[in-house]
């Protein structure tokens, strides 16, 4: 189970999706600029029994609502 941290207020942008692998500006209370983040999604999908390469070759875009 992943658990974002609890100094995260939010994640602000993604500035790249490839292939389960996602790059993000996230903002945290501890400091004051938001900070670059790297998230790999294959391990969570692989955990949860879902083929990666399947599941993210289907996804073209990500992108943020409600921010």
């Amino acid at each position: 189970m992943i658990i974002a941290p609890k100094p995260l207020e939010r994640y602000l942008e993604v500035k790249k999706w490839d292939k389960g692998y996602l790059v993000v500006e996230a903002k945290y209370s501890i400091n004051l600029h938001a900070i670059e983040e790297y998230i790999d999604l294959v391990p969570t999908l692989e955990e949860l029994a879902i083929d990666p390469d399947t599941f993210c070759s289907q996804i073209e875009h990500v992108e943020l609502a409600h921010v």
